[in-house]
Protein backbone atom coordinates (compact mmCIF):
# COMPACT_ATOMS: atom_id res chain seq x y z
CA UNK A 1 0.00 0.00 0.00
CA UNK A 2 1.43 3.42 -0.92
CA UNK A 3 2.29 5.60 2.05
CA UNK A 4 -0.26 8.23 0.99
CA UNK A 5 -3.02 5.60 1.25
CA UNK A 6 -1.99 4.88 4.82
CA UNK A 7 -3.00 8.44 5.69
CA UNK A 8 -5.95 8.92 3.35
CA UNK A 9 -7.84 5.73 4.14
CA UNK A 10 -7.99 6.23 7.93
CA UNK A 11 -9.04 9.86 7.40
CA UNK A 12 -11.79 8.72 5.03
CA UNK A 13 -12.94 6.06 7.51
CA UNK A 14 -13.01 8.59 10.36
CA UNK A 15 -15.03 11.07 8.30
CA UNK A 16 -17.44 8.36 7.10
CA UNK A 17 -18.02 7.18 10.68
CA UNK A 18 -18.59 10.75 11.90
CA UNK A 19 -21.23 11.35 9.23
CA UNK A 20 -22.84 7.95 9.85
CA UNK A 21 -22.99 8.78 13.57
CA UNK A 22 -24.67 12.09 12.75
CA UNK A 23 -27.35 10.18 10.85
CA UNK A 24 -27.88 7.78 13.75
CA UNK A 25 -30.96 9.66 14.92
CA UNK A 26 -34.68 9.23 15.39
CA UNK A 27 -35.39 11.44 12.39
CA UNK A 28 -33.28 9.31 10.06
CA UNK A 29 -34.72 6.12 11.54
CA UNK A 30 -38.25 7.43 11.14
CA UNK A 31 -37.60 8.37 7.52
CA UNK A 32 -36.28 4.87 6.83
CA UNK A 33 -39.36 3.31 8.47
CA UNK A 34 -41.76 5.48 6.48
CA UNK A 35 -40.05 4.60 3.21
CA UNK A 36 -39.14 0.97 3.83
CA UNK A 37 -41.25 -0.41 6.67
CA UNK A 38 -39.46 -2.25 9.46
CA UNK A 39 -35.74 -1.43 9.50
CA UNK A 40 -33.39 -3.59 11.59
CA UNK A 41 -30.26 -2.13 13.17
CA UNK A 42 -28.08 -3.74 10.51
CA UNK A 43 -30.25 -2.49 7.68
CA UNK A 44 -30.30 0.99 9.21
CA UNK A 45 -26.51 1.03 8.76
CA UNK A 46 -27.07 0.30 5.07
CA UNK A 47 -29.66 3.10 4.87
CA UNK A 48 -27.23 5.57 6.43
CA UNK A 49 -24.52 4.48 3.96
CA UNK A 50 -26.99 4.99 1.11
CA UNK A 51 -27.75 8.53 2.33
CA UNK A 52 -24.03 9.31 2.66
CA UNK A 53 -23.38 8.11 -0.90
CA UNK A 54 -25.95 10.64 -2.12
CA UNK A 55 -23.80 13.51 -0.85
CA UNK A 56 -23.76 16.36 1.59
CA UNK A 57 -27.15 17.77 0.57
CA UNK A 58 -28.82 14.44 1.36
CA UNK A 59 -26.95 14.11 4.66
CA UNK A 60 -27.86 17.67 5.69
CA UNK A 61 -31.52 17.33 4.69
CA UNK A 62 -32.46 14.63 7.25
CA UNK A 63 -31.38 16.38 10.48
CA UNK A 64 -32.30 19.86 9.18
CA UNK A 65 -35.97 19.10 8.57
CA UNK A 66 -37.12 15.91 10.29
CA UNK A 67 -40.77 16.89 9.73
CA UNK A 68 -40.35 16.11 6.04
CA UNK A 69 -39.76 12.46 6.89
CA UNK A 70 -43.43 11.74 7.60
CA UNK A 71 -45.06 10.23 10.69
CA UNK A 72 -43.08 8.19 13.18
CA UNK A 73 -43.31 4.43 12.91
Amino acid sequence: MPSSSKKVLPAFRDRWEAVADRLFSWSAGDAACVLLGFVSDDFFGDVRAWIIRHGRAAVDRIPADPGRTGPRC
